[in-house]
């Protein structure tokens, strides 16, 4: 009888034990990204499991919430397996975010993080990550800025006098406008007989 109720109670303890929680670890490779408006940057990372889990969702969290990135979870979703048992792990895809075309360039800050549970509806988070991304400025921007840097160069350069150089002696070239012929560049060579011609 004692063995029994010793028996028993052994039972009631190991099923009040509770159960060991699934450790599931998110890492991104790289967690730094750059972008352009109108990019889709795609984060890729490795999901590690010690136990059976399913991963039904991915949430994210921008610092300052900037209306103008926004998670693509359509690659979480035909990337990331659904289940994941004991040991497995995968690399790849996790999560992209879009920049919208009008997106003010700066560095912006997120928080990924990994949604599941022991069944396929769960919605625990399971595990965190945080990210960077920065938004440069708009690529018309930036070749609009170059062709003005050029085009002030070329102004500089047409205001400056003619060059005198020896290529240029007894020249009879016509203007940049083609109007009227440049008047001959003094030379200032010494004579022939000394240069030793």
């Amino acid at each position: 009888m004692m063995n029994r109720i010793l028996t028993l109670l052994t039972i009631a303890a190991a099923c009040m034990t509770p159960a060991r929680a699934t450790t599931v670890l998110l890492t991104l490779n790289p967690a730094n990204m750059l972008g352009n408006p109108g990019d889709e940057l795609i984060y890729t990372g490795t999901i590690t499991t010690d136990g059976d889990v399913f991963l039904n969702d991915i949430g994210n969290v921008f610092t300052g919430n900037p209306g103008f990135l926004v998670l693509n979870a359509n690659t979480f979703f035909g990337s990331v397996p659904g289940f994941f048992q004991n040991g497995d792990s995968y690399t790849g895809p996790v999560f992209s975010i879009v920049i919208d075309p009008g997106a003010v360039a700066g560095v912006y800050f997120g928080t990924a993080s990994l949604i599941g549970g022991s069944d396929q509806f769960g919605m625990a988070t399971l595990a965190s990550v945080n990210y960077q991304l920065v938004v440069a400025p708009e690529p018309s921007a930036a070749s609009l800025m170059l062709a003005g840097l050029v085009l002030a160069a070329r102004a500089r350069r047409y205001r400056n006098p003619a060059r005198t150089s020896a290529a240029h002696c007894g020249s009879t070239e016509l203007t940049r406008h083609a109007i009227t012929p440049v008047r001959p560049v003094p030379c200032f060579l010494p004579p022939a007989h000394s240069r030793g011609a």
